[in-house]
């Protein structure tokens, strides 16, 4: 599938990232340039959202992109997953990298979606709620 012409702005930095469309018509977003941003190794960001649970998450799949006068296929996410995979990255590893300024925005994205996720979780009762005691049944011997 080709890529539109429609491109996404990170907001903690100046990159331009095209959007293409799944097989499901969903937009999707190449991740290496990404990871490039976060001067992470692509190769090990390919292999971990290729595991089955998050390739499942993401939505990962690979995708004709166009640009600068040549195409090739891109390992893409679902761009309403870009959150989600950023969420995975470990911020220590991104400023080891030396990249701080992308490390403290991640330590920043975190704790916002913690407190975020904390107040959903509080005011849905989410977390007020008693667990059910698990019944277990007495095994039968015969």
């Amino acid at each position: 599938m080709n890529a539109s012409m429609i491109h996404v702005q990170l907001e903690f930095a100046s990159v331009l990232i095209p959007i293409a469309n799944n097989e499901k018509n969903q937009p999707v977003v190449p991740l290496k340039p990404i990871s490039d941003v976060f001067g992470l190794d692509w190769e090990n960001q390919r292999k971990k959202i290729s595991q089955t649970y998050l390739a499942k998450r993401l939505g990962t799949c690979t995708v004709f992109f166009n640009g600068a006068n040549m195409g090739r296929e891109m390992t893409a996410i679902r761009l309403d997953r870009v959150a989600i995979y950023l969420y995975t990255l470990n911020p220590d590893l991104v400023r080891n990298k030396g990249n701080e300024s992308a490390a403290d925005f991640l330590e920043a994205r975190n704790a916002e979606w913690d407190d975020l996720i904390h107040r959903y979780e509080s005011a849905h009762g989410v977390l007020a709620k008693a667990r059910q005691p698990a019944t277990r049944k007495a095994p039968t011997y015969n």
